[in-house]
């Protein structure tokens, strides 16, 4: 019997964890990438679930995360495999002069070049694997939308979708071609909004928005987004490329 394998950034809580649980709960394996582990994913399934804590900001390591990862699957066995590039920060927040400059280089390194190396460590792993690939990679509206106090938010989420479609058109002229798209999950309830709740509105003017959304009941669960998602990968109907706002779904 085949396989779905899943390679999933940021595990330890969020979006990323209910992603790790989803998988779980359909049979799948899962390869969970974190700085900390997840103790509700252990109890899930410890025998499908490998955890490889791991820095992203160590970004001269993926490579070699990854054919760790990819020593681990038998192609024989494999049915799928799926890199979901979710783990991401939203600090530093407030104007780009007031913050330190390695928070911004941090910001960068964690939200866009982290995916793009392993995307592209993925993509010289699998490329002539015949089985049926996809990368998801968690964007956000703040990619189309400009945020007073998000400079590095945005411009990481814009940079992802961009990379996105460049290495999708680069894809389709692949013998085995690996579907790439871009997730927006809008307002979800996890611990980053948290942090952009507590965050002072001179360094974030648009603060309210966020809190009068969490009062009113309107964060999206991690759990629903999950599903959402997986059901975007398992449906296998997405064009090469696309950038997908969940709220439309």
């Amino acid at each position: 019997m085949k396989t779905n394998y899943y390679i999933i950034t940021g595990i330890s809580s969020g979006i990323g964890a209910a992603l790790g649980k989803e998988v779980l709960k359909n049979n799948g394996v899962l390869f969970g990438i974190s700085r900390r582990n997840n103790p509700e994913l252990i109890a899930f399934n410890s025998k499908r679930y490998n955890f490889f804590e791991f820095n992203l900001k160590e970004v001269n390591k993926i490579e070699s995360l990854i054919h760790s990862i990819k020593e681990s699957i038998s192609p024989e066995k494999c049915s799928s495999i799926v890199l979901i590039n979710n783990a991401g920060i939203v600090e530093p927040i407030g104007p780009v002069w007031e913050n330190e400059s390695g928070m911004l280089k941090d910001n960068l390194t964690i939200n866009l070049v982290a995916p793009a190396m392993l995307s592209t460590c993925f993509f010289k792993s699998f490329n002539l694997w015949q089985c049926r690939k996809m990368i998801v990679n968690i964007s956000s509206g703040a990619g189309s939308h400009p945020y007073q106090g998000w400079a590095g938010y945005c411009t990481s989420k814009s940079g992802i979708n961009m990379f996105t479609k460049c290495v999708a058109l680069e894809q389709n002229d692949q013998p085995y071609p690996t579907v790439v798209c871009a997730v927006s999950p809008g307002v979800v309830d996890t611990p980053m909004q948290k942090q952009v709740r507590s965050t002072d509105a001179i360094k974030f003017p648009r603060k309210s928005r966020f809190v009068e959304l969490k009062k009113h009941n309107l964060l999206s669960k991690p759990e629903d987004v999950a599903r959402k998602i997986t059901q975007i990968i398992e449906g296998g109907k997405i064009q090469n490329g696309a950038i997908i706002d969940l709220r439309e779904m």
